[in-house]
């Protein structure tokens, strides 16, 4: 499994940061996690030259058939793959903070879209864009995630 979700992971967050630098608004890291649930809201308030905070990828689950008289998968799988990014928040807000805050989240839904819908790794795949969803705040950061089902060959 790992040998088939793994670099694709890897390109996809790569294309991720990658987006991020075209649309002006770049995170300092790019870091592929593991973890069964969202990653913790840490990293956000990392700054660097022209940006701020942390993009990240993670592998979802995965689900394949499997012959009912065999326990032996057939046929395709799936695999659900998570994109984010995380940003820190104003630690005293006001309405003009939390505009430009929301304003950001926008554009870093957007471009996690842009980001899987122009990686070549997707080219030729079969997948759906799943939930995006905003991510807190929690702990000083903001964030914004994607999910991305693949339907991938037999094991």
């Amino acid at each position: 499994m790992a040998n088939n979700v793994t670099p694709l992971l890897t390109s996809l967050l790569a294309c991720l940061c990658t987006q991020l630098v075209t649309d002006g608004n770049p995170a300092c890291q790019c870091c592929v996690v593991v973890s069964d649930e969202l990653p913790p809201m840490t990293g956000c308030d990392c700054v660097c030259e022209n940006g701020q905070g942390v993009a990240w990828a993670r592998f979802v689950s995965a689900s394949f058939q499997q012959s009912e008289l065999s326990k032996c998968p057939i046929g395709p799988w799936q695999v659900t793959l998570q994109l984010g990014v995380y940003r820190c928040i104003n630690s005293e807000p006001t309405c003009e903070t939390t505009t430009a805050e929301a304003d950001s989240v926008a554009e870093d839904l957007a471009s996690l879209q842009r980001a899987v819908s122009c990686c070549p790794a997707m080219g030729g795949k079969r997948y759906t864009l799943g939930s995006a969803n905003v991510i807190g705040p929690s702990g000083g950061c903001v964030g914004a995630s994607i999910e991305v089902v693949l339907e991938l060959g037999s094991l």
